[in-house]
């Protein structure tokens, strides 16, 4: 322990206060830094130019593969003109069923779902396909799961992988020593790789085991650069909280950087601390360490694929080691959504899900128009096998695009009522459920009484905004413009 900050957080709830922004400080050997720096593809493809450069995320990063597939006649990897206007005159022939000489909305949203989902053919510059085929077992639609054994995701599927280095963190007058470092996210990862602000997984435990902070083995330090007024996830897993759901707690941090001689107590900026969701949270939550983690990123959520765990391992990412027990948990669940009929899965579907804590987390999703989730994507949440009650419960991650921050669909265009596609098949089948349906509902109604009242938001963003402030202005002069706009509701 050495003196560095004011004080060391004295429990886990008050390491993670919303309203208090903290000290802390990276230092890495040179050889370290140069090892944290991922290997990347020579090409962006199909995430990036050529060559690399900077990616960026939104619609193109989906749609630039599968439309150049499917209009490239000659197949050598670039549109003429030619190929252009006749593969567009194709699709409105193919769009058009009823020949009545214009599309509609619907037909052109129908249409595009059919001809341009993007289908990845392993991972780029070559090597083998990902789980269960070329297409990998995602489903309908794209699917972001990478290699077995990689981190699934958009950067993942790029084919950059994160390594741990060995570093030291200094965290107010706490000094950790020989902890474990690496880059993490995805798209986030791709809007700041030109930047010194990544994010940063800290693991305390790796190297030296039993070395905590407050209790806590992993810390995510998140850069907050999709978000002008930085307050994007914070503020909705304390949404997600008070609306009953066990989401990860937070708090904020002004982290610098000390890199070999590189970096020199250099100050990257402020960024958001999120609790792991890990077997600390789990014990903290249900008081166990015994419940399954799964970080699933499929648009097939419970498709039965048989009963070899291996088949399902990169889909569902386990964060703890499944029993045996567990794995027929998750192969009977799925059964009875892929199987059963509608009777069948209304009776049995409370033995397997926990349709309170579903019904919330499903309320504040949609309330959020987070469609980089479960309603859209497939990703970015946690489920849990609760080892009591045998249900499973669903958990936010990753919330840097809620409140609207995505590139699709427009919150204008989205229905509380089936705020999800129609191929979503596990929320289709478990929002046809007359109790499921009635309950969510009904938790909207309750909570646009209390939770979802703009006032009750504009003020904890007064707060937070005055809190916040001075570490933002120490970013720079833009950063902070574009903060106060936000803290004042305008867009920056």
């Amino acid at each position: 322990m050495g003196v560095w900050g004011a004080e060391v957080p004295k429990s886990a709830a008050d390491l993670f206060q919303l309203e208090r922004v903290w000290s802390a400080r990276l230092q890495f050997d040179g050889d370290q830094w140069e090892a944290i720096q991922p290997d990347e593809p020579a090409r962006g493809f199909p995430f990036g130019p050529p060559g690399g450069g900077r990616g960026g995320f939104g619609p193109g990063t989906f749609l630039a593969m599968p439309w150049t597939a499917r209009l490239d006649q000659n197949r050598d990897g670039s549109l003429t003109e030619e190929e252009w206007v006749g593969g567009l005159a194709g699709l409105f022939k193919s769009w058009d069923g009823t020949g009545q000489g214009f599309l509609t909305t619907n037909e052109i949203r129908t249409g595009m779902n059919k001809d341009f989902a993007p289908r990845f053919d392993g991972p780029p510059g070559g090597g083998p396909p990902g789980p269960g085929g070329p297409r990998g077992p995602g489903g309908p639609g794209f699917s972001l799961q990478a290699q077995e054994g990689r981190r699934n995701g958009l950067s993942g599927m790029r084919g950059i992988h994160f390594e741990y280095v060995h570093g030291d963190l200094q965290f107010e007058a706490a000094r950790l020593t020989n902890v474990a470092v690496r880059y993490k996210g995805n798209g986030t990862y791709m809007d700041a790789r030109e930047t010194d602000k990544k994010s940063f997984k800290v693991d305390l435990n790796e190297f030296v085991k039993g070395q905590k902070l407050v209790g806590i083995s992993k810390l995510n330090f998140h850069n907050n650069i999709t978000d002008a007024g930085y307050m994007n996830e914070p503020l909705a897993y304390a949404l997600y909280r008070d609306a009953g759901v066990p989401a990860p707690r937070s708090t904020y941090v002004r982290l610098r950087l000390d890199a070999g001689g590189v970096h020199t107590n250099q100050y990257l900026g402020l960024y958001s601390i999120v609790e792991n969701p890990d077997n600390n949270w789990a014990e903290d939550r249900f008081g166990t360490k015994k419940g399954l983690i799964l970080k699933p990123n499929t648009r097939e959520l419970f498709k039965f694929l048989g009963e070899d765990w291996s088949q399902y391992r990169q889909i569902y990412d386990p964060k703890t080691d499944p029993t045996a027990s567990q794995m027929k948990r998750v192969f009977d669940f799925a059964r009875l959504v892929t199987e059963a009929d509608d009777a069948e899965f209304a009776r049995r579907l409370p033995e397997f899900l926990d349709v309170d804590e579903f019904t919330r987390f499903l309320a504040v999703t949609v309330w959020l128009s987070s469609t980089d989730s479960i309603l859209m994507v497939g990703q970015n949440y946690v489920v849990y096998l609760h080892p009591k009650t045998e249900k499973f419960q669903f958990i936010p991650w990753d919330l840097d695009r809620a409140f609207g921050n995505f590139f699709t669909p427009s919150p204008t265009e989205m229905s509380i009522r089936e705020a999800w596609p129609p191929d979503n098949r596990f929320l289709q089948r478990v929002m046809a459920v007359k109790e499921v349906r009635e309950a969510y509902l009904a938790r909207l109604a309750e909570f646009q009484k209390t939770l979802f009242q703009p006032e009750r938001l504009f003020a904890q963003v007064d707060r937070l905004g005055a809190v916040l402030r001075s570490a933002v202005q120490d970013e720079g002069a833009e950063k902070v413009q574009a903060f106060d706009q936000v803290v004042a509701g305008q867009a920056p």
